[in-house]
């Protein structure tokens, strides 16, 4: 597959089609302004709420746990502004209408235990910034993880880390073809297309998923 760009624009119903699209989900359906991605057992994963120019991200670990996080600014309308998807996932882009100072960043893609895994950052931040807190869940890792980038804007170096999905210590459940770079992070090139050592990824200058390495 090679990488695709889809403008939402805060529409909710092509961030729908978006979202159905990635194969992430077995079902994804939007009414009233709310957009719920669920499994082939019918357990939703995934809800992207909007009200009041805000929208409210949930990832479910189970029908009990999940992580949320809002995305709004004080003085701009928020909306998904972009996608962008290759084979092994998603990275979609939420800002501020008006300002390029404000971000945030939801990614989608598949865990080693090839369930899906939501990974987005816990509120707007100011650019240029690192994500310093974000969520990591999947489904039936029910301890969700909370986490910290520990270092920024590094020279000269590079280092992906996989996202983790279970805080359980010895509970391995990890992504695979996605990571976080802790060192060296590219926030000044903005959203697209990276070749990373041998293989090529779509990122957001933080967080990457792997397309494919070179033939």
């Amino acid at each position: 597959m090679s990488i695709t760009r889809t403008y939402i624009n805060g529409d909710t119903s092509t961030l729908a089609s978006f979202l159905e699209s990635s194969g992430l989900f077995d079902s994804v359906t939007a009414e009233s302004d709310t957009i719920t991605c669920k499994d082939a057992d019918e357990n939703t994963l995934l809800t992207i709420a909007r009200s009041n120019n805000a929208d409210t991200i949930t990832a479910y670990a189970s029908s009990s746990v999940s992580k949320s996080a809002t995305y709004y600014t004080s003085s701009y309308n928020t909306y998904f502004i972009e996608g962008f998807a290759c084979a092994n996932g998603v990275i979609l882009r939420y800002g501020a209408t008006g300002s390029t100072s404000y971000n945030a960043c939801l990614l989608i893609t598949k865990t080693n235990n090839n369930k899906t895994a939501i990974v987005f950052s816990s509120s707007m931040t100011t650019i240029p910034a690192v994500y310093t807190s974000f969520y990591a869940v999947a489904w039936g890792d029910t301890a969700p993880i909370s986490a910290y980038t520990t270092a920024a804007n590094a020279q000269n170096q590079t280092m992906l880390v996989p996202f983790s999905t279970n805080a359980n210590e010895g509970l391995q459940s990890y992504t695979p073809n996605a990571g976080f770079m802790i060192s060296g992070q590219l926030y000044s090139l903005g959203y697209g297309k990276a070749t990373i050592g041998s293989g090529t990824y779509i990122t957001n200058g933080y967080w990457d998923v792997r397309d494919s390495d070179p033939a």
